[in-house]
């Protein structure tokens, strides 16, 4: 079945990933550039904070519940007979309702619940007499306290955007979303590191230094709302009247005008968001006036991850390409459609920057190997990239963040030898997108391009079923490797190295005992206190059963080609 044959709720990460790299590789490219704007709505934290339809009940029930069950006449049941006629219910519909009682009890409960949601901030603009205008979002919703900080941990979803911004390829991100998840997130893979994102809110903070990525909250921010509600509270927008006056409200001006530049100088992948306020619709248009885009363009300017395209993001296309639109409108639908919910399509984003970056570090390494070589490290990352998508389907929440922390530790146990010292942290391959990598002189010395390369050939000797990846997974184990190979009956714990201090801290922090066979350490450079080989031995072989220890340096050297560089790689792992 092709990949596109899935439906966006049940596609897996692998399959996504497949997706993207056979229909849509000018899209990952470009991500991987850090060209895209990520637009993101409440469909990212949905399964984690109260959707729409909750806070809709939750609101009925609040103005059932001030109206005088014996007198329906009382002027307190104005306000919710004016939020039932948002649900423009019919004649045989409001037979059905009995003000006397629950909601919860009528048969049209959920079909009023449905109608209203498409039509919420009608609903929070309702007038309650006596009360102040934000009185549904802030006293009933309680907006602070529902989405603030603590309410939920992060999910998936907030995790893959973290390790994006962390890498670099996510370097401008819209929010309407009211929580700090995506803040909790990052704070918890990089503890303390106030250089990963910045967020904005109110005009003043477009005066802060910019982080490595810059989240902008343009509904408002709940966490900082109920830190200072002098300040934020205001900002908070979800009522239809805030929505309406939001694209000529001065203290707006400044988020509009930084988001309209993203409209017209980022392409933009909108991820969870309906696109149904009239303020983004607006932007939109006022971005196009601006400067718009024309079709055909590769990449899509706009791409959006939904099961099917819906009315308001159709409006952004026909908007955002202007008079290009018509004629080619089958086509613009096909390119900005990526049928993939959030979880999968992030999940996959982040595996293929891991890749991407891969790549182009193992293409980094100064000798031994030609740019010809260049499809087989593609081929052999890929493999990987496809047992690491495959490792997160069965249960994608938690598998995916042990995947995080996995490669977090990974990369911390190759540079310095030893684990993070806050467990489940992450530390990234690269702070810059994959196309900058190679303008960085210090990578070439990292020893992480013989690092790559190594993974490379790994991953082509599992694609030739030479070797394989063990099932087991020793999650309380403090010492285990960052691969356990199986080959002839054999099992590997395998490290690497990337200097000649790693290498010393692995052996002092107990990760590699010289005394274990089965320990494999791929050094990028010559090993330290190397055991003198006898001249007819074979290239790592000593004669006794000890740990192994391949010198990707001087393979690299030794080496000519890619096929000679894997065979040499596949004798010092005793293949």
């Amino acid at each position: 079945m092709p990949p596109d044959a899935y439906a966006a709720y049940e596609i897996t990460v692998k399959q996504t990933l497949a997706l993207l790299r056979g229909e849509f590789p000018s899209f990952l490219a470009a991500i991987n550039r850090g060209m895209y704007a990520f637009w993101l709505g409440s469909g990212i934290s949905r399964e984690k904070l109260d959707a729409v339809p909750v806070f809709v009940l939750t609101v009925l029930k609040h103005l059932q519940s001030r109206g005088d069950p014996s007198d329906l006449n009382d002027p307190c049941w104005d306000p919710f007979k004016e939020a039932l006629a948002l649900a423009a219910l019919s004649k045989a519909e409001k037979e059905e309702i009995d003000f006397s009682r629950d909601i919860d009890l009528w048969s049209v409960r959920d079909a009023i619940i449905s109608r209203v949601s498409s039509r919420y901030s009608d609903l929070l603009d309702i007038h309650i007499e006596g009360e102040p205008p934000d009185y549904l979002l802030w006293d009933v919703l309680k907006v602070p306290q529902s989405y603030g900080a603590g309410v939920a941990d992060p999910d998936l979803e907030h995790y893959c955007l973290a390790v994006l911004m962390m890498e670099g390829v996510a370097p401008e991100i819209v929010t309407a979303n009211w929580d700090g998840l995506i803040e909790m997130a990052v704070e918890e893979l990089a503890p303390g590191n106030e250089s990963v994102v910045s967020v904005y809110v109110r005009a003043a903070d477009f005066r802060q230094p910019r982080g490595r990525s810059r989240l902008l909250k343009f509904h408002g921010c709940a966490v900082r709302a109920i830190r200072d509600p002098t300040e934020y509270r205001g900002l908070l927008v979800g009522r239809r009247t805030q929505i309406t006056d939001w694209p000529h409200d001065p203290e707006h001006a400044a988020m509009r005008q930084e988001m309209t530049t993203l409209g017209t100088s980022h392409p933009t992948l909108m991820i969870g968001l309906s696109a149904q306020d009239s303020n983004i619709q607006d932007l939109f248009s006022a971005a196009k006036n601006v400067l718009d885009w024309n079709w055909p363009i590769d990449p899509s300017a706009f791409v959006f991850a939904e099961e099917e395209l819906g009315t308001y993001q159709k409006n952004i296309l026909r908007v955002g390409y202007g008079a290009s639109f018509h004629g080619s409108e089958t086509f613009i639908a096909q390119a900005s459609h990526v049928r993939a919910f959030a979880k999968p399509l992030l999940s996959a984003l982040m595996i293929d920057t891991w890749s991407m970056k891969l790549e182009k570090l193992a293409l980094l390494t100064r000798t031994g190997v030609d740019s010809s070589s260049a499809s087989k490290v593609s081929a052999g990352i890929a493999t990987l990239s496809s047992a690491a998508a495959s490792s997160v389907d069965t249960n994608m929440v938690a598998s995916t963040r042990r995947l995080i922390s996995d490669i977090g530790r990974a990369i911390a146990l190759t540079r310095s030898g030893t684990n993070p010292s806050v467990p489940g942290s992450y530390m990234p391959i690269g702070a810059v997108p994959v196309h900058q990598m190679g303008d960085d002189p210090s990578l070439a010395e990292s020893g992480f391009p013989e690092v790559a390369m190594a993974l490379s050939i790994i991953g082509n000797n599992l694609a030739e079923g030479s070797m394989s990846l063990a099932s087991t997974y020793e999650a309380q184990n403090a010492l285990r490797p960052v691969l356990t190979t199986e080959s002839g009956g054999i099992s590997s714990r395998v490290f690497f190295a990337a200097n000649s201090r790693a290498a010393v801290e692995l052996a002092l922090n107990g990760f590699v005992d010289e005394g274990d066979p089965s320990a494999v350490v791929v050094h990028s450079v010559a090993p330290p206190h190397r055991v003198q080989r006898a001249p007819s031995s074979s290239l790592g072989r000593t004669g006794q059963r000890r740990a192994r220890h391949i010198d990707m340096s001087e393979l690299l050297l030794a080496c000519s080609s890619y096929d000679e560089l894997q065979q040499g790689f596949r004798e010092e792992f005793a293949l």
